[in-house]
């Protein structure tokens, strides 16, 4: 192995300082980049959420604790909610 002193290098050309950039030019620089990629995780999010048991669980939440003043049927039928007689909340 030859010592550092022996090699030649030139590291002159090969050099490049990144100057620092703010948190806005930064964001603004990296949407423009990985605008479609970040479309697609917000829409897989989103769907992944409307089917999921936390969803349900924050909708049952709001029903017995009366959160809501109205919710449409179709939540309720989409989320398999129903109200029990017995324990007189929702399930």
């Amino acid at each position: 192995m030859e010592s550092p002193q022996n090699q030649n290098i030139n590291l002159d050309n090969e050099i490049v300082i990144r100057q620092p950039l703010d948190k806005k030019a930064y964001a603004k620089k990296y949407y423009d980049q990985n605008k479609e990629k970040m479309k697609l995780q917000t829409r897989e999010a989103f769907k992944k959420m409307e089917c999921s048991d936390i969803k349900r669980n924050k909708v049952l939440e709001k029903l017995n604790t009366n959160g809501f003043k109205r919710i449409p049927l179709k939540i309720l039928t989409k989320h398999n909610i129903i109200f029990s007689e017995e324990l007189k909340k929702y399930i």
